[in-house]
């Protein structure tokens, strides 16, 4: 029964081999003490996936980045992957030719907004302030609570800051700083055309002012237009969260596209470009930037 045994045992080692050679899972590649056992294999596989888990998971950060010389606002945000309007809101930025070596700029590594804690506010509050879900708030900055304290920064996604916005959620109306000083020498709805001669809606008001009269800024926002505008002639157009004002005729143009300005400031001078009779300034408050049918009398908001 002995040498029965061990022919039988010899026979099945045979047939094994045969078998793992015929497949290629039988190589002597056994041999190499640097080749990965199964066990091996496993455990690196899992350690690969918790950390793509881990970093999928990683909070978004806000940056500090201190501009190094020549850098420019497109370089910097094309290296952190977010867009160059992220940079110049969270910073108040006018012009995003003007920055120096040195300045320090401050932003999320998402496109949004840095949203600072300032008072006992909660997070549904917050989230219904700037029309976003409140669970991206909680996605992005990986919140365990939503018990706010002051101070906290907080990253808002994809949210263009407003300042000031021209219509609040209660109906309560915000007060838009004349863009110049003159009469009302046309006002808003319907007028016989000066230049047509037809009657038509005019959906905007005409600021009578001197050529080279300094245009202001009604309010805080975000250049979307600066440009030539057919029968508008020079015009600028910002937006203030969901609403925008239009600067129309002007003669010189003070502001680039992507640029923000605050309240006050110069974006253009009077002019008659276009279709206009003369030096005036023809001002509109939009609800929609590329729909002049989407208009308010720009009245109920100067004081």
């Amino acid at each position: 029964m002995g040498k029965l045994s061990a022919m039988l045992l010899v026979s099945i080692l045979v047939f094994s081999l045969g078998i793992t050679e015929a497949t290629g899972l039988g190589s002597m590649d056994f041999l190499n003490p640097d080749r990965e056992t199964w066990e091996e294999k496993k455990e690196n596989i899992n350690k690969r996936l918790e950390k793509h888990l881990e970093e999928k998971e990683e909070k978004e950060e806000i940056i500090e980045y201190q501009v190094k010389s020549g850098d420019s606002i497109s370089s910097i945000a094309r290296e952190n992957g977010i867009k160059p309007a992220t940079i110049l809101h969270n910073n108040k930025i006018e012009n995003k030719h003007l920055i120096k070596p040195g300045q320090k700029l401050i932003f999320p590594t998402v496109d949004g907004f840095i949203y600072t804690v300032d008072d006992c506010v909660e997070l549904e509050e917050i989230a219904e302030s700037y029309n976003i879900d409140k669970d991206s708030i909680v996605k992005v900055n990986i919140l365990e609570s939503e018990k706010l304290e002051v101070g906290t920064k907080l990253i808002l996604p994809d949210v263009t800051p407003s300042y000031t916005q021209l219509a609040s959620r209660g109906g309560e109306r915000a007060t838009l700083t004349w863009p110049v000083t003159g009469a009302i020498t046309s006002s808003y709805g319907y007028r016989m055309h000066p230049i047509r001669n037809v009657k038509s809606f005019h959906r905007g008001i005409d600021i009578g002012a001197k050529r080279g009269t300094p245009i202001l800024a009604a309010a805080s926002g975000e250049v979307v237009y600066s440009g030539y505008r057919s029968s508008y002639g020079n015009t600028v157009i910002l937006k203030h969260g969901e609403s925008f004002t239009l600067y129309a005729h002007a003669h010189k143009l003070k502001v680039e596209e992507g640029q923000w300005v605050e309240k006050g400031e110069v974006i253009a001078t009077v002019g008659a470009t276009g279709m206009a009779t003369g030096p005036h300034l023809h001002f509109e408050v939009r609800i929609d930037e590329n729909s002049a049918d989407r208009t308010v009398d720009p009245k109920n908001f100067l004081p």
